[in-house]
């Protein structure tokens, strides 16, 4: 039910239809409609990089331009279920995948990268240490943040069996932080772990590239210097909201089948 449903290619009936004159005319269309991002990444100014897109593409596409202030539609936050789904599917594989999709109704940005980060987003982070290492119920478990669609998703490879262990195990970490377990020395390694991760944009043009394009799109221009003084002004006040608004919305497993792969899941568990 939401535009990431819909493959970006399209359907096979769909390509078998094209024709040279449709072809054509999506193509005008694209140069006429389409969001078009062109970015330039460089020393000194870009006064004539900008002079020569607008003169050679811009107007000859037609296209009037596009600013952070009308790029609303290119969001897509994920409304909250009542109640979360659970989706079970299998194929004949050596082990199990889980995804578990938690959203959010909350602007705090770097409170939320912090909590999430706490959750599973690093070596040291509850679901790293306990999930994988300690109770040993996945091959890898992290979290992550999908800001623009206002989700966080956990991610795991998991043993034939160990589903819905791994699933309570999860639910149980998010429940002790959402209620103060963790400490302050752990959000201040873990708001450290953020900074150095920004701080390596400026490593290269196409990581800088992809920075300012992740800014654009949501509505500011912060640099990554402005974004480390964000993160260092988080507090556990800050972060303790960020985590009470994670409401779990749908558990994935898609799930080897019984008998597939178990001696090449027991060999890469040991």
């Amino acid at each position: 039910g939401e535009p990431p449903s819909i493959l970006i290619t399209g359907t096979i009936e769909e390509a078998q239809n094209i024709t040279n004159e449709s072809l054509v005319e999506c193509y005008k269309e694209l140069l006429r409609d389409s969001f078009i991002s062109i970015s330039f990444c460089g020393g000194g100014t870009n006064t004539e990089a900008q002079q020569l897109v607008r003169e050679r593409f811009i107007e000859f596409a037609g296209q009037r331009g596009y600013t952070g202030g009308d790029i609303d539609r290119l969001m897509m936050t994920s409304k909250i279920r009542p109640e979360p789904q659970y989706i079970t599917e299998s194929d004949e594989q050596s082990q199990s995948k889980l995804v578990m999709v938690y959203k959010f109704d909350h602007n705090d940005e770097f409170a939320m990268r912090a909590a999430v980060m706490l959750f599973g987003g690093t070596a040291f982070s509850k679901l790293f240490v306990n999930v994988r290492e300690k109770l040993s119920l996945c091959y890898y478990c992290s979290a992550a943040v999908s800001s623009n669609k206002n989700a966080v998703l956990v991610d795991c490879g998991v043993g034939k069996g160990n589903e819905q262990k791994a699933v309570e195990e999860i639910k149980r970490q998010l429940t002790l932080l959402q209620e103060g377990g963790f400490t302050d020395e752990e959000l201040e390694d873990t708001k450290r772990s953020y900074i150095g991760a920004i701080r390596s944009a400026y490593d290269f043009s196409a990581d800088m590239n992809s920075w300012f394009f992740r800014r654009f799109i949501k509505g500011d221009m912060l640099t990554p210097a402005e974004a480390e003084e964000r993160m260092k002004e988080v507090g556990r006040d800050r972060v303790s909201k960020a985590f009470a608004a994670l409401r779990l919305d749908t558990v994935y497993v898609y799930e080897a089948k019984d008998g597939a792969g178990e001696k090449d899941s027991e060999e890469e568990g040991e």
